[in-house]
């Protein structure tokens, strides 16, 4: 289902512009998940999303925190090699980068197998 661009928020028109200007053309080819501006991208796109619904309260924030906590890193405690050698703890073990760019980026973003 394609969806006009006033269809979206302002959030998401927003999200959007910055989808288009970093990741590559279909004609260029695919961007790796390893690259470091696809990272930086899915990293910010994330927080963007997660920050406010931290900040929230009532039931529904309540809701929305206990189903952000299925991706919140586990603390490792001394098993935690790279904290052992001074890296900030992980505090998400998972980041659902693709669903996240092709929901915001519909229309405009794909997933391959190249990235």
């Amino acid at each position: 289902q394609q969806h006009r661009e006033a269809d979206w928020s302002t959030w998401a028109k927003r999200w959007r512009r910055v989808i288009q200007a970093v990741l590559p053309g279909g004609e260029v080819g695919a961007a790796p998940w390893s690259d470091p501006e696809v990272r930086k991208l899915c990293a910010a796109l994330w927080r963007d999303f997660v920050d406010p619904i931290e900040k929230s309260e009532g039931l529904d924030a309540q809701s929305a925190k206990r189903c952000l906590a299925l991706f919140r890193a586990d603390r490792r405690g001394a098993a935690d090699v790279a904290a052992q050698l001074g890296a900030a703890p992980a505090e998400w073990a998972f980041v659902p980068a693709a669903d996240l760019l092709l929901i915001v980026g519909s229309g405009s973003v794909g997933v391959t197998v190249e990235g």
